[in-house]
């Protein structure tokens, strides 16, 4: 039995000998077959100057660092992860929907009926912020909260008290446990919303903050002290480390970090609007720009030196962040030391 092909396989086999301005030849006899055979020059100098080479005398563990599949499916969760999670808790079946309702227009819904369940639910998923109920069994409000804001993983998640107390005492300790805001019952919906959406709003102005800091630090300089958090400290420390590893994937930057995928996704993204695919890059680019400015190597060194070692894919990202290629780059700087 025979199966037709659809002649990808040749169309691309061409493409690749074009390429390396090599020859195919083809010999074909009815009844006994065809032979292809591809002819390709030695050495390099059949390549225009257009063509970037690598160079053979720095070891390259992995020649193409184009996105992996690992990539792709980062950066689909980043894409998902623009919708923010809020997460709604209470007693109440009829409270929750009612919550659910409100909120569902404009974010994702979770829902649990109780703080144990919150606590396991944000524990396992993405949760930009939380809208508990004070009075509840097992574990109340307060002590949700407490739970969110002791804890130096999940202490970026913003919580909203909602209560029927009204005395100033309650309000107090709603503050006192870390609350971000305290809603009195009744309250009108429009107003819930106008509250959640302002605190993720606050959240997104911190984020550029963080991220502006962090792009202006030298990441060598790891014992900087770093505006409002380690962990973005010991991101550094860490990238400092692997910037020339040109096979890190997040796993094993998560487990650097010591922390759940989950949770170092969510910390990273809410204090830098980064998933950890694009905070990679990004720290590469940045490293490349500075090496870039000391004149001291290359442009294929810097590639290397960063972990990049696909010129041509080094060269798109550092063009995607600072708008002119890495030549380019290299000249102006060079042009200002010389003024």
């Amino acid at each position: 039995m025979s199966a037709s092909g659809t002649g990808i396989g040749m169309n691309l086999t061409k493409e690749l000998v074009d390429l390396h301005r090599g020859y195919i030849e083809v010999e074909s006899e009815v009844g006994k077959g065809t032979t292809f055979t591809v002819l390709l020059h030695t050495g390099k100098e059949h390549f225009g100057s257009d063509v970037d080479f690598i160079d053979e005398q720095i070891p390259a563990k992995n020649m193409f660092n184009a996105p992996t599949f690992e990539d792709k499916m980062e950066q689909l969760e980043q894409e998902q992860e623009n919708i923010y999670t809020v997460l709604v808790v209470d007693d109440s079946q009829d409270m929750r929907h009612f919550l659910s309702t409100i909120l569902s227009k404009d974010y994702h819904v979770l829902a649990a009926a109780d703080g144990e369940e919150a606590k396991q639910i944000i524990r396992t998923q993405p949760v930009n912020l939380v809208v508990t109920d004070l009075m509840m069994p097992k574990v109340d409000g307060l002590e949700l909260t407490q739970f969110i804001k002791s804890d130096p993983n999940l202490d970026f998640i913003p919580v909203i008290l909602l209560t029927a107390k009204t005395a100033i005492e309650s309000r107090l300790q709603a503050l006192e446990y870390g609350a971000d805001d305290y809603v009195t019952k009744p309250f009108e919906p429009e107003y819930l919303r106008a509250r959640v959406h302002n605190i993720l709003i606050q959240r997104e102005q911190l984020e550029q903050s963080y991220r502006q800091r962090l792009m202006r630090l030298e990441p060598q300089k790891v014992d900087e002290p770093i505006p409002g958090d380690a962990f973005l400290a010991k991101l550094l420390d860490v990238m400092d480390k692997q910037m020339d590893n040109n096979t890190l994937t997040v796993d094993e930057l998560v487990d650097e970090m010591g922390m759940g995928r989950t949770v170092f996704f969510n910390k990273l993204k809410s204090m830098t609007g980064l998933s950890p695919v694009e905070f990679i890059r990004e720290m590469r680019i940045k490293r490349a720009a500075q090496l870039l400015e000391e004149h001291k190597y290359n442009i294929t060194e810097v590639t290397y030196m960063v972990g990049m070692n696909d010129s041509r894919y080094f060269a798109k990202c550092f063009k995607n962040t600072y708008g002119v290629t890495p030549t380019e780059y290299r000249r102006t700087s060079m042009e200002k030391v010389q003024k």
